[in-house]
């Protein structure tokens, strides 16, 4: 076999702890949504220049609560930045992760053809 990129096995035991590990995250995320591409292409959306304008506007409101209408719910706005800058970290944990475990996947299929093709 010329080609060789990975050498990897898992024992029955770090399958059962990854396997925990995925459940656990899987239950703590339980709020997070999945919507379709249809819809999620008809959203409003806060790029990286827009997030800046959103912050400030957020600050600007929260200190003049006054102008805002009665049916405002600035506590909502104010939670949803919360929440956002309390995900997004843990997002790019996984990201990594998962762009980890998405090039092991292709380097072991790259090792199998190549052998295969080989022999």
């Amino acid at each position: 076999m010329s080609q060789n990129l990975i050498s990897l096995s898992f024992t029955g035991e770090q399958l059962a702890a990854i396997d925990a590990a995925l459940s656990s995250l899987e239950q703590e995320f339980t709020d997070l949504i999945a919507m379709p591409a249809y819809e999620r292409r008809q959203l409003t959306k806060m790029g990286n220049k827009s997030e800046a304008f959103c912050r400030q506007a957020i600050e600007v409101l929260s200190a003049n609560p006054y102008v805002l209408p009665q049916n405002f719910d600035l506590a909502e706005l104010q939670r949803d930045l919360a929440a956002l800058d309390q995900l997004r970290p843990r997002l790019i944990r996984l990201s990594r992760l998962l762009e980890r475990a998405t090039d092991t996947e292709t380097v072991l299929g790259s090792d199998i053809m190549s052998a295969a093709l080989e022999g």
